[in-house]
């Protein structure tokens, strides 16, 4: 029996938590880093930018278990077998897809919200 097989539903559970919290860890240095960056341009043009570290462990959290979800389904292991290098570029092409679907999906939340509350602030 393989060592994958023979690990308890604990250790799996386990596994994957650690994996996840990683991805997240990882994610929100990454957009954090971005939102410092938008933070210093935009403060050079004196414009203030509420949005700070928050939104950033928000969609680290989001965008983290999709891309666990995508691995969960094995969505790169169509390149399994290849050289390395296809490898990388399959997975990062798979799970830059998997993340801009869902900016797109958060995109069109945002603006269907922001349409909602206009009209309800006009009194229609």
């Amino acid at each position: 029996m393989s060592p994958e097989r023979k690990r308890s539903w604990k250790g799996r559970i386990l596994g994957e938590l650690r994996t996840l919290s990683l991805t997240v860890l990882y994610l929100w240095i990454l957009l954090s880093v971005f939102a410092l960056h938008r933070e210093i341009i935009l403060a050079h043009f004196e414009i203030s930018y509420p949005e700070k570290f928050g939104f950033a462990l928000l969609n680290a959290l989001i965008l983290a278990k999709f891309m666990w979800l995508g691995d969960l389904l094995h969505a790169g292991k169509k390149a399994a077998g290849r050289p390395l290098a296809h490898q990388i570029i399959w997975n990062s092409a798979i799970f830059a897809a998997i993340l801009l679907a869902c900016h797109i999906v958060e995109e069109l939340l945002r603006a269907m919200a922001w349409t909602i509350c206009s009209a309800e602030s006009s009194g229609e």
